[in-house]
């Protein structure tokens, strides 16, 4: 038995993606990954047109995961191995702010 899958796009994450989860409106796609990025995709047609819309590097570290509220649909966090839990909403540019602080 052979599946073929034909839902897969790829992503521009330089490393291993630890986290996923689909915003509210389904046709938005956040990520985490070991890179230190988070990026939003814009998906469309069985995810296989996926486009990044913004990319954020907010974090030092890698990012574990991807959180998202389904009650405030623009909104999500990332979660840091550099200890930080940003909250990003997808309708503003952010520029992130935050020095870094390796220890």
């Amino acid at each position: 038995l052979v599946f073929v899958c034909d839902c897969c796009c790829f992503l521009e994450h330089q490393h291993n993606i630890f986290g996923a989860r689909f915003m509210a409106d389904d046709s938005h796609v956040v990520t985490g990954a070991m890179d230190s990025e988070v990026q939003l995709h814009e998906i469309s047609q069985g995810f296989s047109s996926g486009r990044v819309l913004r990319k954020y590097r907010c974090h030092s570290d890698r990012v574990k995961d991807v959180v998202v509220d389904y009650a405030s649909p623009n909104l999500f966090w990332s979660i840091g191995e550099d200890g930080k839990c940003c909250q990003l909403d997808i309708r503003e540019n952010h520029r992130c702010s935050a020095r870094f602080d390796k220890r």
